[in-house]
């Protein structure tokens, strides 16, 4: 079980109340594989956090190159549907510093998962009225990738399939492209 799933797992069991908010940051240092850009490279892995969260993508609204001048490498995007949470996303190869995180900030609970190789949670109940302090729960510490290679070894040994389908693939790449044209980019 990753952070990730231990989040997905938490917004299931309501633990969250009404999620209000999805904020990803995923950000780092070097180029993106030749012919592509940071949306191509980095947006798919933080759209299919989402989808694994809420179960769906919301609509995107807005999106940016926030560094002039760096629009293959620098990107923040909003997606929101009327009453659903607002989710926030960022992305960058230029940053000198490596940070992976997720934060959902829910009606009753908010929690992040401050890396992708943290075996814990920081928690926080209630609204940030500083009556109450985040905690630490935690969680396995398994490696994400090697649970994915194992769940597709493991269809293909005749087990269940994958959690995520084709189409649900298609989706993620609609989403790209179309933060992409609201960022002001073009193939």
């Amino acid at each position: 079980v990753s952070g990730i799933d231990a989040l997905a797992a938490m917004a299931r069991a309501g633990e969250f109340g009404d999620i209000l908010g999805i904020h990803s940051s995923r950000l780092g240092w070097g180029p993106p594989p030749a012919g592509t850009d940071v949306a191509w490279h980095l947006m798919p892995h933080d759209l299919s956090i989402v989808l694994e969260i809420l179960g769906r993508l919301p609509m995107p609204q807005a999106a940016w190159v926030p560094v002039r001048g760096r629009a293959s490498t620098d990107l923040v995007a909003i997606l929101a549907d009327r009453d659903g949470p607002r989710v926030t996303i960022e992305i960058s190869d230029s940053q000198p510093v490596n940070r992976r995180s997720v934060v959902i900030s829910g009606s009753l609970r908010s929690a992040q998962l401050g890396d992708s190789y943290d075996n814990q949670l920081m928690v926080a109940d209630g609204p940030p009225d500083g009556t109450t302090k985040p905690y630490a729960r935690s969680i396995p510490d398994d490696m994400p990738l090697l649970a994915e290679l194992r769940a597709f070894a493991e269809h293909l040994r005749g087990g269940p399939p994958p959690r995520s389908s084709a189409a649900d693939g298609l989706h993620v790449v609609e989403r790209v492209a179309a933060l992409r044209t609201l960022a002001g980019l073009s193939d």
